[in-house]
């Protein structure tokens, strides 16, 4: 199409790459600051066209270079359409837009989960057990005769399987005729948060139903009025998590890193991680000011743990962790 060069040999860029920069720039998107051809293929589009490349332009661009003849799209969309895609290039480049938008807002939803679980990698779809060894390893003293006792192993084990999500939408026909670039934009964006909710999800209703796992027996668990969190029950629970013992009856040696709260704690929570002073105004009391627990664990929020559409849900509930 007339004035629009995009399609021309850039130094070290192809004209696809300018093409695609162009349309992110009609999305609002940025360049990589850490990605030297991206930085450059978006100076090229700027210096080709200063005003963006729309929908029908980037279709009109690739129906060209596969041999269309046309200078409108509204007149034979069709045949446009036809030209466009008969190669990959066109189908390649509004995927690439596509898949930075899914990952921007996979990216933008809550990744809270991350920092207190571990991510284990498989290679199919069966179901997979995993082993944590255990046993007694604690040395023993050399007999006169330089006998070394053999340690016996235990195991405990867990099972886990991958499955398959997906979701699939379209940039409609009216969505062309209307150069609606937004809709290849906001279909990423979809997608992408879609992602995120999926896996939060997933993750959530494990974590938040998993009455087997946190109880009074394992030491892991406490409820009641003396739980809501302040000062004397976050030492309550640290001396719980500092005082649990391995299948062997041996203390595990973990420290907790992770304040874990509801948003209706987060503030408490800072609060309590942030005060240098703890001040009491009970009359005629000796007490000490400083805040030992000052710093001590990092707060991190989820929205997750108090939603009621989850099973075990609370706004009351918080949760002491490590990194895994």
């Amino acid at each position: 199409p007339p004035n629009l060069n995009l399609g021309a040999s850039h130094e070290g860029l192809t004209g696809n790459a300018v093409l695609q920069a162009g349309l992110e720039r009609g999305l609002g998107m940025q360049p990589d600051p850490k990605n030297e051809a991206e930085v450059r293929a978006y100076e090229a589009s700027s210096k080709a066209n200063p005003r963006t490349v729309s929908l029908q332009e980037c279709l009109m661009q690739a129906a060209h270079a596969n041999g269309y003849s046309g200078f409108s799209f509204r007149n034979d969309p069709h045949a446009v359409l036809q030209a466009a895609f008969s190669t990959l290039d066109i189908a390649d480049v509004l995927s690439n837009i596509a898949n930075k938008a899914i990952l921007q807002h996979y990216n933008g939803v809550e990744q809270v989960w991350r920092r207190f679980s571990g991510i284990r990698p498989v290679t199919d779809f069966k179901t997979i057990t995993s082993y944590r060894l255990t046993g007694d390893m604690q040395y023993l003293p050399v007999g006169p005769t330089g006998e070394i006792k053999s340690a016996e192993f235990g195991s405990e084990s867990y099972t886990n399987r991958a499955t398959t999500k997906a979701r699939m939408i379209s940039i409609t026909r009216e969505d062309l005729i209307n150069d609606d670039l937004g809709a290849l934009g906001q279909a990423g964006q979809m997608l992408g948060r879609g992602a995120g909710l999926a896996i939060n999800d997933v993750f959530w209703k494990e974590f938040l139903d998993n009455a087997a796992f946190f109880t009074a027996g394992r030491g892991n668990y406490q409820d009641g009025a003396a739980t809501a969190l302040s000062l004397a029950s976050l030492e309550t629970a640290e001396r719980l998590f500092l005082d649990q013992t391995d299948p062997d009856g041996k203390p595990m040696s973990i420290m907790p890193r992770f304040l874990l709260v509801p948003t209706g704690l987060k503030r408490t929570a800072m609060n309590l991680m942030n005060s240098t002073e703890i001040r009491d105004t009970t009359a005629s009391k000796q007490y000490g000011i400083a805040n030992t627990f000052a710093g001590d664990f990092e707060v991190i929020s989820s929205s997750y743990i108090g939603n009621a559409g989850y099973t075990g849900y609370s706004q009351a509930a918080w949760y002491l962790s490590l990194i895994h």
